[in-house]
């Protein structure tokens, strides 16, 4: 609702391009992120921590993860393997941009397939929310 425009063709072209090397950097960077949420599941004790805790065993997890990378690879191929900091770390962002713009992008897709009094609905119900809670809403943009 807040982003009709999103769900344009070229950015679905876009998204679609890109994906085979955001699912390299989910499938790259997968080990840390489950095991993080494994040991954070088996170790909370209270629902408000769940993801401080996970961040925290994800970022120490995540640190040795790519230590363990990047000196395996330099046994092997040498000062090359000093780049592999920078390409895992690069492609775990390229998938989350990714993965945000495409949930973006579905959302404003969905929005622009209602009918136009379900749209008109949802914006009123939205300024409504926004208004309740001291947000005034741009103008939205159809």
């Amino acid at each position: 609702v807040a982003l009709p425009d999103y769900g344009s063709t070229g950015r679905a072209l876009a998204l679609l391009a890109l994906g085979p090397l955001a699912m390299a950097g989910w499938l790259a960077n997968y080990v840390p992120a489950y095991f993080a949420a494994q040991r954070a599941e088996a170790q909370r004790g209270n629902e408000q921590f769940f993801a401080s805790v996970r961040y925290g065993l994800g970022l120490a997890g995540y640190f040795v993860y790519v230590l363990l990378w990047t000196a395996a690879l330099a046994v092997f191929i040498g000062w090359p393997a000093l780049l592999v900091p920078l390409l895992l770390y690069g492609s775990a962002h390229l998938y989350l941009r990714w993965r945000e713009s495409f949930e973006l992008w579905r959302q404003a897709a969905r929005t622009r397939s209602l009918a136009p009094d379900q749209l008109a609905r949802l914006r009123a119900r939205r300024a409504e929310i926004l208004g309740a809670v001291g947000v005034r809403p741009a103008a939205a943009s159809s």
